[in-house]
C-alpha cells in the first residue's frame, strides 16, 4: 500500500487543480507524488514517507500492472499533445530513461517494457529507432507530471563563466519520485 500527495491540491506549479474536493469528479486524474506508507502512531494516524502539509491532497494506492501502463500512455500523449499544441518541431533524437526498481521486468512480466512503449511514443529518428538509455533506480529525480520544452539559453554574447552559472529554469522543489519512470527527451531544436 502506498500514498500518492499532490502538494498544497496542485500537483505541478501554474496547473489548474483537478479531483474531488474542488469541484470535479471523484476519480479525476491528477499527477501524484507516491511515497510509501511507514507505519501507524498509537492514535490511529498513518505515518508516509515524506512531509504532508495542510491542504495536500493524499490518495492511497496500490502497485499494479494495468494502472501503471495506462498511467505511462496517458503521459506519453500529454508530453506530445503539449509539443503539438506550442508549435515546437523538431524530431527525438534519443531519450534518458531512469525507471524505479519497482517496474520492469517485475511489475510488467516482460523486460524492456517502458523503453518499449517510450520508443513507440517517440517514432523514429531518420530510418533508424530512436535510442533509449538509462538504468533502474530507488529513486528518481525530475517534475511531477509532464514538463515539456527546452530550458531557457543564455543571451547571444553572454560570457563562458555567465553560462555556466546561469540557472536552469526548473523550478523548486524538485522532487524524488519512487515506483516511476523519470524520461528526459532530446530532440532537435531549429536555431
Amino acid at each position: 500500500l502506498l500514498c500518492g500527495i499532490a502538494r498544497n491540491g496542485v500537483a505541478t506549479p501554474g496547473q489548474p487543480r483537478t479531483g474531488a474536493g474542488d469541484g470535479e469528479a471523484p476519480g479525476a486524474q491528477r499527477d501524484w507524488l507516491v511515497r510509501g506508507i511507514m507505519g501507524a502512531t498509537q492514535d490511529g494516524s498513518i505515518v508516509v514517507g515524506d512531509f504532508v502539509r495542510s491542504g495536500d491532497f493524499l490518495n492511497f494506492m496500490v502497485r499494479d500492472r494495468q494502472t501503471a501502463q495506462a498511467d505511462l500512455d496517458m503521459q506519453l500523449q500529454r508530453y506530445a499533445l503539449e509539443l503539438r499544441f506550442r508549435g515546437e518541431a523538431g524530431d527525438a533524437v534519443g531519450a534518458l530513461l531512469f525507471s524505479c526498481n519497482g517496474r520492469g521486468e517485475g511489475l510488467f512480466g516482460v523486460a524492456n517494457h517502458d523503453s518499449e512503449c517510450i520508443r513507440a511514443a517517440l517514432g523514429t529518428a531518420g530510418a533508424s529507432e530512436v535510442p533509449v538509455a538509462g538504468f533502474f533506480c530507488n529513486g528518481e529525480i525530475g517534475p511531477v507530471g509532464v514538463h515539456a520544452g527546452p530550458a531557457p539559453r543564455p543571451a547571444a554574447g553572454t560570457s563562458e563563466a555567465a553560462k555556466l552559472s546561469t540557472p536552469v529554469d526548473i523550478k523548486p522543489p524538485t522532487p524524488i519520485h519512487g515506483f516511476t519512470s523519470v524520461i528526459c527527451v532530446l530532440r532537435e531544436v531549429a536555431q
